[in-house]
């Protein structure tokens, strides 16, 4: 394990944690109302579901009236497959997070405080392989384990 990364190597896994890492969607983008008794009951108590599954929308969230996400959080690519699943409170990132690759293998997975990566992430290839291990507190890198 190392604890002092190099230039380099901070810079490779901030393009590969930021840059590739679309943000939520912001809540003013006008959703449908889901009516999925599903769904709702896995949404929190003032909160409906809004978006929908594929081939409908691509998007399918837990949100308060005033459009704030907060709850269950699920995304699709294009083709149908899951792309993102995870949770808001209050319009923050929080609790476990998981993103996918297209061809569905894990791209990433790590837990969210307050909207900042805290704790291990965890980071695979396309193919599968374990790329890496990143370590933050806060949003800010600690250390990190590169496998590849």
């Amino acid at each position: 394990m190392r604890s002092a990364p190099t230039i380099t190597s901070l810079l490779a896994v901030c393009v590969l944690c930021c840059a590739c890492e679309p943000d939520p969607p912001p809540a003013e983008v006008e959703l449908p109302r889901v009516d999925d008794p599903i769904l709702e009951a896995q949404c929190p108590e003032g909160t409906h579901g809004y978006g929908g599954e594929p081939p409908v929308a691509y998007l399918l969230e837990c949100r308060r009236p005033d459009g704030t996400p907060h709850g269950t959080s699920r995304t699709w690519f294009p083709d149908g497959r899951r792309q993102r699943l995870g949770q808001f409170h209050e319009g923050q990132r929080t609790g476990s997070w998981t993103d996918f690759h297209r061809n569905g293998k894990k791209k990433s997975e790590g837990r969210y405080a307050d909207d900042l990566r805290d704790g291990v992430w965890t980071f695979w290839h396309k193919s599968g392989r374990l790329e890496e291990r990143t370590w933050f507190r806060a949003g800010q890198i600690e250390t990190w384990d590169h496998k590849s």
